[in-house]
């Protein structure tokens, strides 16, 4: 039986052999499997469809429900750019900490940087 020439993983560009994860994907098979996936968190269809409408009305880093920039999450906006696109819809209290998941004022738009950074 030939043997399967190994592959370059698509997310991080480490060569791995066929049917291995590389360390990334290892590492984030387990953190899913503590934290749940994200449908079973309750990112569903419906919250995609209102973090794009939200995300349309609030485009920048930063920027909070009332239209306003809020520096307290945003390394964006303490650094003055307050342009920088975001590309994602942050509960400013995180759900696990007891924060609304709906609420509109426990949001904020953050670029990928910020939020990661936030944790």
């Amino acid at each position: 039986m030939p043997i399967a020439p190994p592959r370059m993983c698509a997310g991080c560009g480490q060569v791995v052999g066929r049917g291995h994860a590389c360390q990334r994907q290892a590492v984030q098979r387990a953190v899913d499997q503590r934290r749940g996936t994200a449908h079973s968190r309750g990112y569903t269809h419906h919250w995609a469809a209102y973090a794009r409408r939200w995300r349309a009305a609030h485009p920048f880093c930063g920027m909070r429900l009332d239209g306003a920039y809020s520096a307290e999450h945003s390394v964006c906006v303490q650094q003055g750019d307050l342009l920088r696109e975001a590309q994602v819809v942050d509960h400013i209290v995180p759900i696990k900490a007891g924060g609304s998941m709906w609420d509109p004022d426990n949001h904020q738009s953050l670029c990928q940087r910020c939020n990661l950074r936030k944790g």
